[in-house]
């Protein structure tokens, strides 16, 4: 039986595949904002833990901090397999990939469900199967003890829920594993730019902010100097935990084969009011989601504000739930200003994506537009979705382009760790292996991101030698204006 859940997804994971770094050029006082932006992830665990008593009609999820330590029955799925999923707040349950879904062994663990629902998202809709009850666990990645197949880690940092309902993709998604609003609306999420991640799972190579899920109200949540109110919309779906839908064919335990997933129909939205060329469109909400790299407006906001599609600047792909969507035309906005507490954050040059996406709060009607990562790429985040005290904290900016290991400073070290991959294929976007450009190859215009900023941040310790880098003109320092070239109108 097949259910519609409508905005399931969001903006359903809105990858732009053409789209430059999360870590474009700037100069040491002002950062660019970049057309993509980051992904962020953590490893993730399952357990078989699910609710039990009489007719186990409990539909409820239970949020924990203690990995297989809460009183019910349960064992690690897949043989204590760890993965890694995309931190979304665009998506309104957690999503495991095919490929996930058979090595936690959820046939052997007796939780594969019958049922299926569509997932909607930037690029239509897609079917996914229904799930039996588990247990997911999310942890840092800098909890992680081995960064390669297999992964592995100290359970003692796994936070989650149990009793959930998830959803597998079909083998032809395009979807990665999720982590979605039922445990991003119960804990607070920080993301920190300013310490990255990489880790290898599966053949496949991920590069990631630091993460964390802390309980509300935790004393190691980090104070930042701005805030933005956040609303939670529809307010009635964060005011009770998560649920999933039980079968009504099974007498004798009705969460065998749910009919809905655990689901959190809601999401978070952030005031936000552009302007380009002296058109200023009214304030409006903006959805938040960590999922998207990139951020959308919708063709009538784009309209609004003056512009046309035959004024795209280029076009490039978009990947989501139902597929992709091919030449998604980009614009760059004057500035967009985020309400904050302290009279605005204003962002100028800011490239968006003009894209009809469904508003997840009726999922029919086009969503004003959605605040993506890229918007952050050189900030610290705390989101905080706790009823009655919703907000999102902002930090002033926290990375420095071309400062690629991360020590504050534009120097001879960052220049090194381009020259020691250069020519190479890398993970994309790894500043460790000299990719600040994220396109996945060390070359002249990752070279140019360092020299274009050399000796910006704060200097080393006195004493230290800061060679100019003058021997490097035969690579091209006349090219530091190069960008990357899409193919434009």
């Amino acid at each position: 039986m097949s259910k519609y859940l409508s905005g399931l997804l969001g903006a359903g994971c809105c990858a732009a595949v053409a789209a430059a770094s999360w870590l474009a050029p700037a100069n040491s006082a002002t950062a660019a904002v970049p057309l993509s932006g980051y992904q962020p992830r953590m490893a993730i665990g399952l357990t078989t833990e699910k609710a039990s008593g009489l007719l186990e009609i409990d539909f409820f999820a239970t949020n924990t901090t203690s990995y297989l330590s809460n009183g019910v029955a349960g064992a690690a799925m897949g043989g204590g397999h760890v993965d890694v999923a995309l931190i979304d707040t665009g998506a309104q349950a957690h999503v495991l990939t095919d490929a996930s879904f058979n090595t936690f062994n959820f046939v052997g663990a007796g939780r594969s469900g019958t049922e299926t629902t569509l997932l909607t998202g930037v690029a239509g809709s897609e079917l996914a199967s229904i799930h039996d009850p588990i247990g997911i666990y999310a942890a840092p990645l800098d909890s992680l003890t081995s960064t390669t197949d297999p992964l592995a880690l100290n359970t003692s940092s796994f936070v989650g829920q149990y009793n959930v309902s998830v959803l597998s993709a079909d083998p032809a998604s395009l979807l990665p594993n999720v982590v979605g609003m039922p445990l991003l609306s119960q804990f607070t999420t920080v993301i920190q730019v300013d310490q990255q991640h990489e880790v290898t799972v599966g053949g496949e190579s991920f590069v990631s902010p630091q993460v964390d899920l802390l309980p509300f109200g935790d004393l190691s949540i980090p104070t930042m100097p701005r805030f933005a109110p956040m609303t939670l919309e529809p307010g009635s779906a964060f005011l009770s935990p998560p649920a999933f839908f039980p079968s009504l064919d099974i007498f004798g335990d009705l969460s065998d084969n749910p009919t809905v997933p655990t689901a959190t129909p809601g999401a978070f939205f952030l005031r936000a009011q552009l302007a380009d060329a002296g058109n200023q469109a009214p304030w409006e909400k903006f959805f938040f989601d960590t999922g998207a790299e990139v951020t959308v407006i919708s063709q009538a906001t784009a309209f609004m504000l003056g512009f046309q599609i035959g004024d795209a600047e280029q076009f490039i792909e978009i990947q989501g739930a139902g597929g992709a969507v091919v030449n998604a035309p980009v614009i760059t906005l004057d500035s967009l200003e985020l309400l904050t507490n302290d009279g605005g954050l204003t962002l100028t040059d800011v490239p968006v994506v003009v894209l009809d996406v469904p508003d997840p709060r009726d999922g029919v009607n086009p969503v004003p537009g959605i605040l993506g990562t890229n918007l952050f790429a050189d900030r610290n985040l705390v989101i905080n979705p706790e009823p009655g005290n919703a907000f999102v904290s902002i930090s002033d900016i926290v990375l420095l382009a071309g400062d690629l290991n991360l020590d504050g400073f534009v120097g001879i070290e960052d220049l090194n760790l381009v020259l020691g991959s250069w020519n190479q294929n890398v993970t994309p976007g790894y500043l460790l292996s000299g990719d600040p450009t994220g396109d996945g190859f060390v070359g002249i215009e990752d070279l140019n991101v360092v020299l274009g900023n050399w000796n910006a941040g704060t200097p080393p310790p006195p004493g230290s030698i800061v060679p100019e880098p003058a021997s490097m003109a035969l690579l091209g320092v006349t090219a530091i204006a190069l960008i990357i070239r899409r193919y434009r109108v």
